[in-house]
């Protein structure tokens, strides 16, 4: 069944992710939809319906099922491995997962401005996320202003701010070091 089709990394598919909500061009699409006509906001079925068509352009998947278009901000397209697209079931887990991180880490947020709706599956593409599409990448937040932030306030002793940089020096979000600090790594 699925035994010709490679998986794909979760790198290429965040990457993926975020090549397709900067994409400019109107041809993974039957009807020629990017993410930016949209003001870079609208409904998971639609990045993934595109992130598809990218995919399979960039050779990184095969086209067996045809491609398809749909009504943009429509949320009930659901992913069915080589029946209702080209991705394999692994992809399709992954793709929740990478979309799950990018939510997570401050690219993309829920809730769509206009005839969309306020929660998931609709969302949008937050301001440090269109500074991430700029860049094809997750870019580190500005730790030293963090910092700075954290220094600035006034009852604030050495040890605390000792504590709460030691696991930052390598982290990309303030979520992540809010959880490292409560964690006590």
């Amino acid at each position: 069944m699925e035994t010709d089709t490679r998986n794909l990394s979760s790198i290429e598919i965040r990457n993926l992710m975020l090549e397709t909500l900067a994409y400019e061009e109107a041809d993974i699409d039957s009807e020629g939809k990017t993410f930016k006509m949209y003001g870079y906001q609208g409904a998971q079925s639609d990045l993934f319906r595109l992130m598809e068509g990218l995919a399979v352009k960039r050779g990184l998947i095969k086209e067996k099922v045809p491609l398809h278009g749909a009504a943009w901000g429509v949320s009930g397209f659901m992913l069915h491995p080589l029946s209702t697209t080209n991705f394999s079931r692994s992809d399709i887990k992954n793709i929740f997962e990478q979309f799950h991180l990018l939510l997570n880490q401050g690219i993309i947020a829920p809730g769509a401005v206009g005839n969309y709706g306020h929660n998931l599956p609709y969302f949008h593409v937050t301001e440090y996320g269109l500074k991430c599409l700029e860049e094809q990448e997750v870019l580190p937040y500005d730790i030293d202003g963090y910092f700075d932030k954290i220094k600035s306030i006034p009852s604030i002793s050495e040890w605390v701010e000792f504590y709460i940089k030691s696991p930052c020096q390598n982290a990309i979000s303030p979520e992540t070091v809010s959880s490292q600090t409560i964690k006590g790594r």
